[in-house]
């Protein structure tokens, strides 16, 4: 909606230890702040216990010249 925050559906296919699901959906929530940004990640938000993954990253790269 906004340059600053992003938001969307998310899926991954994993083989993780004693899961019994191969394909796991569910949301993402994210924003920006100058050259930081933070993304959240809810995975299975239907089960007793989802799975939730936060992540942050900066961007190093130098504004382009005309």
């Amino acid at each position: 909606p906004v340059e600053w925050f992003c938001f969307g559906l998310v899926a991954q296919r994993t083989r993780a230890y004693h899961s019994e699901r191969e394909i796991q959906r569910g949301f993402l929530v994210g924003f920006s702040v100058g050259r930081l940004d933070i993304t959240g990640h809810v995975f299975n938000p239907d089960d007793a216990d989802p799975t939730y993954v936060l992540s942050a990253s900066i961007n190093f790269s130098l504004p382009r010249r005309r």
